[in-house]
């Protein structure tokens, strides 16, 4: 018999609180949900208070995560360069904040 404290009866009734109070993210997030659930059980949560806003902090935590080392694998460089982190120039925030001009759309016509 398993004397793992997080395999106590106590503690799989836990896992299966948490895997229902997260049973609508299964569809998108299916992976996601059962590492969180063992994650949050092994930490030794007593409940499932506050298990939704944790799971959205771990998805985030673990898409930044993936995006990081799938960008610079071989490298040391931050993420995000500063250069990247900056406002865009006002004259790209101003041609995107502008009204198209109607005479330089080309709209076409069905003819009847």
């Amino acid at each position: 018999m398993n004397e793992d404290w997080r395999y106590s009866d106590e503690r799989m009734k836990l896992r299966q609180q948490a895997l229902y109070a997260l049973k609508h993210h299964l569809n998108d997030a299916c992976r996601y949900v059962f590492e969180f659930c063992n994650l949050w059980v092994s930490q030794g949560n007593k409940d499932v208070v506050g298990i939704e806003e944790s799971f959205q902090e771990y998805c985030l935590l673990s898409l930044n995560n993936s995006y990081e080392m799938n960008s610079h694998p071989e490298s040391d460089q931050e993420p995000f360069p500063e250069s990247v982190q900056e406002p865009f120039p006002e004259s790209v925030q101003e041609s995107v904040v502008q009204e198209p001009n109607p005479e330089s759309v080309n709209y076409q016509h069905e003819q009847g």
